[in-house]
């Protein structure tokens, strides 16, 4: 459910954008956001009955961990290209 309004949120932005607001663009707009934050919420209750020490730790392995891995993979890739041969590297 989650995914069809992330879908919607893209389809009223594009809408608004390319093409004449019209009903579908009200029709949209009038649920999407307020249905996202009430299916986040309500799937966000068992966050609420571990520990705050839990729940940062599950969300740093599964989050944080990853997107650091990342930038420091997506870093070392690119240094190289940015970095002139008689640059020193301190």
């Amino acid at each position: 459910m989650k995914g069809i309004l992330i879908y919607l949120v893209i389809v009223g932005h594009v809408i608004a954008k390319y093409a004449e607001p019209g009903w579908a663009y009200t029709v949209i707009h009038t649920f999407h956001m307020p249905l996202f934050f009430f299916i986040s919420g309500f799937l966000a209750i068992p966050s609420f009955r571990q520990t705050f020490k839990d729940f940062a730790g599950k969300k740093y392995r599964r989050i944080l961990r990853p997107a650091l891995c990342w930038s420091l993979l997506f870093l070392l890739l690119k240094l190289p290209s940015h970095l002139d041969l008689g640059t020193k590297v301190i």
